[in-house]
């Protein structure tokens, strides 16, 4: 084992001191940023850790498997590898970067939680009776009302711009997906203006931020890549494909659930619907090596 993985030794006491501490950091990172983490930051953080808490040298490997014990037992959660990231390689560059994916590089927290659906649908009605009152005339006027800011738990409930980040981040993955994991940008902004999103420059109501923020937001969590091409001399095509995030927290089975839902699609009814959406989606789901299939 290198030395970046192991940080030698260790108890069982010393382990659960470090990943106590641990969980507690990745916790806040999800919480503030939203982002990856990578397994360089954590094995800085976890050495950090040992040496204020005059640990010694403890394995890494254990600390992150007692991070998911701990993550899975108290919280529900699951610190996930990703996938690599796909490129496009020959020869010797791709048998390198076939030898270094075979340990994952970067992590995100998944909620593995049972979904309650009294709760859940509760907490959907209020939301949508929340945003029908910040209705009038056709226009949102709860920036106007500074109705964001007001920490209530009426509020909190209705219109939370992470809710409105998800709901655009879902019909954008749709979007895309169903255009076979190949869309462009004139062709998403379509989509979107069909949804009542503006996409001229200006800012999109509760989230207030631009369409070209918005993607370049949901670029950087890794959701959606952005690839561009050369059309011509002059000419730039901007193409949109979903990332390796969503690979692992919007698999096939969640699109195929989301669709269930908006059409009231039975369970008799679901297994020709799968059928028919893989047919639609064709491969935009990529298979992923088998060394992103674990946490060590």
């Amino acid at each position: 084992m290198s030395p970046r993985d192991e940080l030698q030794g260790g108890t069982p006491n010393k382990t659960t001191l470090v990943a106590g501490k641990l969980v507690r950091f990745i916790m806040s990172v999800a919480e503030s940023q939203n982002t990856t983490i990578s397994r360089s930051r954590l094995q800085k953080r976890a050495k950090e850790i040992s040496e204020k808490e005059e640990c010694g040298s403890v394995s890494f490997n254990e600390v992150l498997k007692e991070v998911n014990r701990m993550l899975g037992d108290i919280y529900g959660y699951e610190l996930k590898n990703l996938p690599p990231r796909s490129v496009n390689l020959t020869g010797r560059q791709a048998a390198t970067q076939d030898q270094s994916a075979s340990k994952p590089q970067h992590y995100i927290l998944l909620d593995n939680k049972r979904p309650m659906t009294n709760l859940d649908d509760l907490i959907f009605s209020q939301q949508v009776n929340n945003y029908m009152q910040m209705i009038q005339d056709g226009q949102y006027i709860g920036g106007r009302l500074n109705y964001e800011t007001t920490h209530t738990l009426n509020n909190k409930l209705g219109c939370d711009s992470d809710i409105a980040l998800k709901g655009l981040l879902c019909i954008i993955l749709c979007v895309v997906l169903f255009s076979k994991n190949h869309v462009l940008q004139q062709e998403l902004c379509e989509h979107l203006e069909s949804f009542g999103v503006a996409t001229d420059g200006s800012n999109i109501p509760i989230v207030n931020l631009s369409f070209p923020e918005l993607l370049r937001l949901f670029e950087k969590q890794e959701y959606l890549i952005k690839e561009v091409e050369r059309s011509g001399p002059e000419l730039d095509v901007e193409i949109y494909r979903i990332g390796r995030r969503t690979q692992v927290e919007f698999p096939l089975e969640s699109l195929v659930h989301l669709v269930m839902d908006l059409m009231s699609v039975t369970d008799e009814q679901a297994p020709g619907l799968r059928q028919d959406i893989e047919r639609n989606i064709a491969d935009s789901y990529a298979t992923t090596p088998d060394g992103a299939n674990s946490n060590q």
